[in-house]
């Protein structure tokens, strides 16, 4: 439908609906599937263990929302659409590594409460620093050659129009593997009743990307006769690794003070691989 409805250029208003009606096919879709399954009335108890849990994570999302998109406004506010055009083109090829990512974490948090429940913290652990190893071996070489090969993948996947962008894709790749490897931490969080922690790494995150854009992203502020780095489309890259950054600091740092777990130190090897794979093909090209 939103192809359709930007082929023809039927309008913002019906692509807006499109998105209104492919969530009313999501949603029964759910219906559909979870037929079958019991359901209880609800209870005053339930609902105050559910919003206790749902309610750190709903401002994670808000906030994970804001920051996924106030780069772009900032983009348009002080540059132009062609830019944010181009930008959000090169940001959405790297954010395709990240469905992966999603796929893992969706069977890790069941699976970590399920440990949980049993207070067994030792499978908790063998669990999150197995993701992050099986991540990073799958991850790292994804985006270092992601990088590398920013100004094919543009030409073909894309077009020469876009070009203009080929920095952030050579840069912007990073933040997916900060995300990446993040992901098993945060799905241990949530699983151990913990989901304050998720929240506290994304306000940290939206807070870091949000100064960086308005420092990085336009060249002055004249209301307030601020002359700025004027980055444009590169700034807003390096404003989200930062952020990103941050949010892996901030999570690995409460897993070792929660936890005690160190993570796995077989990621520098990947890492090293990956970036030796990566030099060794350009030396090729």
């Amino acid at each position: 439908m939103i192809f359709f409805v930007a082929f023809y250029d039927l309008g913002v208003m019906a692509l807006a609906y499109t998105y209104v009606v492919g969530e009313f096919f999501h949603f029964a879709l759910a219906l559909y599937f979870f037929r079958g399954y019991p359901i209880d009335s609800p209870s005053l108890e339930y609902f105050r263990y559910y919003t206790k849990f749902a309610v750190p994570l709903s401002i994670a999302v808000v906030s994970s929302i804001i920051m996924t998109n106030i780069d772009k406004v900032f983009i348009q506010l002080f540059w132009n659409a062609i830019q944010v055009g181009e930008y959000f083109a090169v940001f959405n090829l790297s954010r395709f590594i990240t469905l992966f990512s999603s796929a893992v974490s969706m069977l890790l948090l069941p699976t970590v409460s399920e440990h949980y429940t049993r207070n067994d913290m030792i499978g908790i652990k063998r669990l999150t620093i197995d993701s992050e190893r099986y991540l990073s071996i799958i991850v790292f070489p994804m985006v270092i050659m992601l990088m590398v090969l920013a100004q094919p993948v543009i030409r073909i996947l894309l077009s020469d129009k876009y070009m203009p962008a080929l920095s952030v894709l050579q840069i912007l790749p990073v933040f997916v593997l900060l995300d990446v490897l993040s992901g098993p931490y945060t799905q241990k969080f949530s699983g151990m009743d913990m989901p304050h922690i998720t929240r506290n790494r994304v306000l940290i995150m939206m807070s870091i990307n949000v100064i960086l854009n308005l420092i990085l992203i336009p060249r002055d502020i004249k209301s307030l006769g601020l002359k700025l780095f004027g980055l444009g489309t590169t700034g807003a890259a390096i404003a989200t690794i930062a952020a990103y950054a941050a949010g892996l600091v901030y999570i690995r740092i409460a897993a070792w003070k929660i936890t005690r777990v160190k993570g796995s130190w077989r990621i520098i090897i990947h890492a090293f691989a990956a970036i030796l794979m990566g030099f060794d093909f350009t030396l090729y090209e």
